[in-house]
């Protein structure tokens, strides 16, 4: 059975990164550490191709897929190159 991939739009997806990138940076801070050298990966493995087209264009350069028939998808996505 394929996997039914989900939508989010595109405003929900960059407040949902704005508000990791605030814990990240609490989370830094507590520990002493720079949160510029730390590394945020989305994950997209239960989003489409324009969610994660979102993810990217919200400042998420780093993204992560886990199942090979998605991630195939997602590689010939014009949306996804460079991600």
């Amino acid at each position: 059975m394929p996997n039914a991939l989900s939508h989010v739009p595109a405003d929900r997806v960059a407040a949902g990164l704005a508000r990791v990138r605030e814990r990240i940076a609490a989370a830094a801070a507590r520990a002493g550490r720079d949160p510029a050298r730390i590394t945020l990966v989305g994950v997209t493995k239960t989003v489409d191709v324009p969610t994660a087209a979102a993810l990217l264009a919200a400042g998420c350069a780093d993204l992560g897929e886990n199942r090979p028939e998605d991630l195939a998808a997602k590689a010939a996505a014009p949306e996804l190159r460079g991600a």
